[in-house]
This record gives C-alpha cells, sequence and structure tokens, in this order.
C-alpha cells in the first residue's frame, strides 16, 4: 500500500500527525502516559546503573580498580555514544528500513534540542515492521557491548558499560514510540509513514 492509496481509503482514519520538530514533546508526552513497555523501560535503566554501582564498589574494595579510573573510562563512553553511535545508531535505523524494502532513507537532527533521527518518504511501515525497526540499534549495540565486556581489560570494561548504559538512555524515542503503539494496541491496525518535504510522520488506524 502506498501512502497516498492509505490517505485515500475510508477503512483508515488519521490517528495523529507528528511535525519532526516535535517529536521531543512527543517523547516526553508518551512517557507522562507510561505504558508497560515504558514502566520496563524505565526499569531497565534502574537495574542497569544499580548493577554498574555495585559492581564499581566492589571492584573499589578489592582493589582492582580505582574510582577515578571508572569514571574516566564511562565519560570516554559517554563520549562515544554522544559522537560516534549517534550516526551508527541511526545508520541502523536506515538499515533497518532498507531490510523491511524501504527504497530509500534520509536523516534528519535537531541540534538544538539534540536529537536525530531516520526516515523513509512515504513508505508505509506496518507495525511489525516498525517495532524491527524500532528495537535493532539498541539491540545490535546493547549485544556488542555486553559481549565486549566479557573480553576487555577492566578499564575498557568500564568504557563498554558506559556506551551499553548511555545508549541504552538515548534510546528513549525509541521506545516512546513502541510505547504509543502499545497506548494504542485496540485498533486492528496502525500503520506508519513519514512524509520528508512536510517534515512531518503520519499515523493511521483502522477499526
Amino acid at each position: 500500500m502506498t501512502s497516498t492509496e492509505l490517505k485515500n481509503d475510508p477503512s483508515y482514519s488519521l490517528l495523529l500527525m507528528l511535525p519532526h520538530d516535535g517529536i521531543f514533546s512527543f517523547v516526553q508526552e508518551q512517557f507522562s502516559n507510561r505504558t508497560s513497555i515504558l514502566k520496563g523501560y524505565i526499569w531497565l535503566n534502574i537495574l542497569l546503573m544499580a548493577g554498574m554501582v555495585l559492581l564499581g564498589m566492589a571492584e573499589i574494595w578489592t582493589g582492582k580498580t580505582a574510582l577515578f579510573s571508572i569514571l574516566k573510562y564511562l565519560g570516554i563512553g559517554t563520549l562515544a555514544v554522544l559522537t560516534v553511535l549517534i550516526p551508527v545508531h541511526e545508520a541502523i535505523h536506515g538499515l533497518a528500513y532498507k531490510l523491511v524494502g524501504a527504497p530509500s532513507v534520509s536523516y534528519g537532527a535537531n541540534w538544538e534540542k539534540y536529537y536525530f533521527y531516520a526516515v523513509a518518504d512515504r513508505f508505509v511501515v506496518k507495525q511489525k515492521f516498525f517495532t524491527f525497526i524500532a528495537l535493532l540499534p539498541f539491540v545490535l549495540i546493547s549485544l556488542v557491548s555486553l559481549t565486549a565486556v566479557f573480553f576487555v581489560s577492566i578499564e575498557l570494561k568500564w568504557m563498554f558499560l558506559g556506551i551499553l548504559f548511555v545508549h541504552t538512555t538515548a534510546c528513549a524515542g525509541d521506545f516512546a514510540m513502541l510505547g504509543f503503539y502499545e497506548k494504542h494496541r485496540q485498533y486492528s491496525e496502525l500503520l506508519t509513514f513519514d512524509d520528508v518535504k512536510e517534515k512531518r510522520s503520519y499515523f493511521y488506524v483502522r477499526e
């Protein structure tokens, strides 16, 4: 189904028109209506932080490392996420779009609020494919980071733990979108597409 066919199909109705410069507000709204997905995501972040604090305390107590070293490499990991991994994250979204059949992918950014996004112009996406697109960067980068933790030095381990935690928190927008889908799960179908020229995303539902 094309975006034009979707707009003209009387069995579908417009649920939401989301301007791309309004993504930040959209994410905030979704987190204020915490669905089970978003509650799980919040707890994941809390457990990650708690686990890292306990691990750090244990390693400092046993003399394996020092607080300064932990903070230093956590900082390096954070910097890596905010620079190198942002384009990698969006490129993985783009790859996911390609894997589900999108003919072209483009990228955008809001430098004032420092968020980024990948869009496929007028490519209609079903919910199961959207879930794949939204989660692929989180899954791949988390797996690589977790695997690396077990094969590198103690110092680099903390860098990868920093990458894991900061990247997980940076996936808030992706999980907010999944929360939006969960919030509207009463509909039999929820389709979406991006309009690059208008800088908007459209969500259509069918009862």
